[in-house]
């Protein structure tokens, strides 16, 4: 069973507040609710940590074979978190792909901690097997201690708005009743996608919402202008009050190309996507974010 930490939240925004004094003078008292009043309730809200700094989402190991090599790889490459692949659901009469289970799994994924990294999980949903799929993930979840949980809802969302409400549902009710946080990745360029279920993915039907999003602002033709990442961004902003942070390919550019789009970027948490396999190539990729950062080059 995952056991995220039982602490209270530091921060509270203006936003909070007002909603929270709000919602606690016209249902429970019939005066307005002094802030300290109001602030004392927030403190009572759970942290679900999130993912922070430096990161990838893993499907194969690639190149990282054995336990001393992934130990060795994410001490060296600064990484301070994995995002590892679990269920990635295909649909009725098709087999369904199970990633990263087993003891072999485990083994790597417990190497990737003593080298520092902190571990999130994430799976690939289908609108028919939406119960399955959220109870295997919390499963998942649970096989390797993660801290939180993320979903990939993409082209098979396409015009179903009533199934994205099930599935945030469905998630929130199973995670955020455990303490965990859950986020969702899905296309970075919202304007290109009009029958995708947006609002519904950001929670504005369902009563609760994910935690945090990542939107693949990867433009792995390199078509989008250099304006993207952090149009994609912004339009995830836009969705709902969530934490926002970019996910990139680290492959299919050349290095001038990767230069300009790590530029683009906005600095702080993000998380590179390895395409499945993940080489040393591409974690060099990560840590030449983190260089231009240092330098001023990243905006």
């Amino acid at each position: 069973m995952n056991t995220a930490p039982d602490t209270t939240c530091p921060h509270v925004d203006h936003w909070t507040i007002r909603l929270l004094s709000r919602w606690l003078s016209a249902s429970k008292l019939s005066a307005p609710v002094p802030a300290k009043v109001v602030l004392g309730k927030v403190m009572e809200i759970p942290i679900r940590p999130l993912p922070e700094g430096r990161g990838m989402f893993v499907g194969a190991w690639g190149t990282f074979k054995s336990e001393a090599q992934i130990e060795d790889m994410v001490r060296d490459s600064g990484l301070d978190y994995l995002l590892i692949l679990g269920p990635w659901h295909n649909g009725p009469g098709k087999r369904n792909k199970y990633w990263n289970t087993g003891e072999k799994a485990r083994k790597k994924i417990e190497a990737a901690k003593r080298g520092g990294a902190k571990i999130h999980v994430w799976g690939w949903p289908h609108p028919a097997t939406q119960v399955q799929f959220v109870d295997e993930l919390a499963q998942f979840s649970d096989e390797h201690a993660a801290i939180s949980v993320c979903m990939d809802p993409e082209k098979l969302y396409y015009g179903e708005p009533k199934a994205m409400v099930a599935l945030i549902r469905l998630a929130c009710a199973m995670f955020h009743g455990r303490g965990q946080a859950l986020g969702v990745s899905s296309y970075g360029a919202t304007w290109y996608h009009r029958t995708f279920p947006w609002a519904q993915m950001a929670g504005h039907h369902t009563g609760d919402r994910p935690d945090y999003a990542i939107p693949q602002v990867y433009d792995s033709k390199n078509s989008l202008g250099p304006g993207y990442p952090a149009k994609g961004v912004q339009a995830y902003k836009d969705l709902a009050t969530w934490e926002v942070f970019p996910g990139f390919g680290v492959y299919g550019k050349t290095p001038a190309k990767f230069a300009a789009h790590l530029d683009s970027l906005p600095p702080g948490t993000c998380c590179g996507w390895s395409g499945r396999q993940l080489t040393k190539k591409k974690i060099e990729i990560l840590k030449e974010y983190d260089t231009r950062i240092e330098s001023g080059g990243v905006a």
